[in-house]
């Protein structure tokens, strides 16, 4: 009886580790789940903010093309009178250009800033995706093979049966 009671406490440890690492799997699985799913949101945040500074860039240049077409159009009419208005619009013309610098340095760094992620971050979580799926197909293929020597789906196995699966 103490040998059956022993035998019985061994299996019902087993039990429960088998349990216990089915259980941090799972919890790993949806931290990784998790994890590919904050660096969607980021990808998008990016994506976003490139097609702001697209924009901002596009409004810019636009802007300093106006500008010219001002500034040509009072000095070909009468340039001699309207020196001060003259100088504010190059001032005005130089600031946008600048503007424009700037912006074009900001979206290149947003640029290279995204091209790193795609690079780092995707390969990241292919590889934790993968290793994962890989973990799934190798309990699933074990499953499988228990289930076809034992000649059951899906019912309960007893202790000694599922030892001796698990073991393989």
């Amino acid at each position: 009886l103490n040998k059956l009671v022993v035998e019985s406490n061994k299996k019902s440890k087993r039990i429960a580790d088998l349990r216990f690492t089915a259980a941090e799997r799972e919890h790993g699985d949806e931290q990784v789940h998790r994890d590919v799913l904050a660096g969607e949101e980021i990808l998008e945040m990016l994506k976003e903010r490139l097609h702001r500074m697209n924009s901002a860039v596009k409004d810019a240049s636009n802007l300093g093309k106006f500008y010219n077409q001002i500034a040509l159009t009072l000095v070909s009419n009468n340039p001699a009178h309207q020196r001060k208005y003259l100088d504010s619009l190059e001032q005005q013309i130089i600031l946008s250009r600048q503007q424009k610098m700037d912006l074009l340095k900001t979206q290149e760094e947003i640029n290279v800033t995204t091209e790193n992620i795609n690079k780092k971050e995707r390969q990241k979580w292919r590889d934790i995706i993968k290793a994962t799926e890989e973990k799934q197909a190798k309990i699933q293929g074990k499953l499988n093979r228990l289930r076809s020597k034992t000649g059951r789906k899906n019912t309960e196995m007893d202790e000694d049966e599922m030892d001796a699966a698990l073991s393989i």
